[in-house]
């Protein structure tokens, strides 16, 4: 099924709160919420809470770009006994650079670094305790530049919070067993309202990401965006672009202010795939966002406003070959606050929830909206069922 809903605004109205200035927090970044003044919360007033839904317990992914910064440093910053190859405070160049240290709460993991950057070539190795199952990892520096491998022990998420940008290279992988989030965000909240920052401002947050959790923490953490969080890029043109895969069934999310896919692939069987931006999400020059499988799969798009323009660009969800007549794929949901322009640009870029040829299964809903909606030359919306549906 396919459902479109055009609307003049969308507002969701949130209460904003700033961390208070406990003792540990100056040492660690790490503290308790209080509530605004009246007047600050009138300031900012519009606020988003967009949901991650996560397959193991947390969520998550997200990249950002200022290519001008492309330093190949891993160094800890000396606040949360995070040691790179056993050292506090110096730099790990390239090769593989083992993250250990560290400080755990519960089965919570904090790393903090003042550079976080993975060359071609090299590794960046989370070498956790397999009773971790969340690594939370902090960068005060410049932005992030990884065109190497991302790599955890065991099922472990990893969260990778850097408000300067991140950016994925051509050469970029997840070699991860969990779910992966990478974010500009200023900081992350936990449940019980313990919050790891990235930054010392006190500037109200302009952009809230609700990310719930399993179990284990029995809610959701919120991932707070300022008003100078720094973009989320994927590849620089679509002839150099990463494939970031997470194992099937677990969340890829990545949310910041702007979010461009140019090329590349952002794959998840089964699991869900979320991009935020407090402004823009842009998927281009053949970029796929793919959670097809035998069941399951779901993809979530919220901004201010969605391109998805040329080059073979997909929005994937469906039912693979295989399957049974109990499976069910996931949803397709696409928000926009002002509008969505799925451009041709000869090459039939397409958002399609299909039981793909030889599958068995339903295929999902495609719902969209927004403000307003451009659909142009051959560029489609595609619900259908090419295997046999269920009954």
């Amino acid at each position: 099924m396919f459902r479109v809903r055009a609307l003049q605004q969308l507002h969701h109205g949130v209460g904003i709160s700033k961390a208070s200035s406990l003792s540990w927090a100056r040492t660690h970044g790490v503290g308790r919420e209080e509530n605004l003044s009246l007047q600050e919360i009138r300031w900012w007033r519009q606020v988003w809470r967009l949901g991650i839904a996560l397959g193991l317990g947390i969520s998550g992914a997200i990249l950002i770009t200022r290519s001008d910064r492309t330093l190949a440093q891993i160094v800890g910053d000396g606040t949360v006994g995070t040691l790179v190859n056993g050292v506090r405070t110096l730099s790990c160049p390239g090769g593989t650079c083992t993250i250990t240290g560290g400080t755990q709460t519960g089965s919570n993991l904090f790393h903090s670094f003042s550079q976080f950057s993975v060359p071609k070539g090299g590794t960046a190795f989370f070498n956790n305790d397999l009773k971790i199952e969340n690594i939370i990892s902090r960068v005060i520096g410049p932005a992030s530049n990884i065109d190497g491998i991302l790599r955890a022990n065991g099922t472990a998420n990893l969260i990778l919070i850097n408000p300067n940008g991140i950016t994925f290279g051509p050469n970029a992988q997840l070699n991860l067993g969990g779910s992966f989030v990478a974010s500009t965000a200023n900081s992350i909240t936990l449940p019980d309202g313990t919050k790891f920052s990235a930054t010392t401002s006190q500037t109200p947050r302009l952009f809230t990401v609700s990310v719930p959790f399993g179990v284990q923490f029995g809610g959701s953490v919120a991932l707070e965006m300022g008003a100078n969080s720094g973009d989320i890029s994927v590849g620089s043109d679509g002839s150099q672009a990463p494939t970031l895969v997470v194992q099937d069934g677990n969340t890829l999310a990545l949310v910041s202010r702007n979010v461009t896919l140019n090329g590349g692939t952002l794959q998840d069987r089964g699991g869900r795939i979320q991009l935020d931006a407090i402004a823009d999400v842009t998927l281009k020059n053949g970029a796929q966002v793919d959670v097809v499988a035998n069941g399951g799969g779901s993809i979530a798009i919220n901004a201010r406003s969605i391109n998805i323009s040329g080059g073979n660009t997909r929005v994937r969800a469906g039912i693979d070959t295989g399957g049974s007549v109990t499976d069910q794929a996931g949803d397709i949901n696409i928000n926009a606050t002002e509008a969505i322009n799925i451009d041709d640009g000869n090459n039939n870029p397409m958002v399609s929830n299909q039981v793909l040829q030889g599958g068995t299964g339903n295929s999902g809903n495609i719902n969209i909206t927004t403000g307003s909606l451009f659909l142009t030359d051959a560029a489609a919306l595609v619900t259908s069922t090419s295997g046999m549906q269920a009954t």
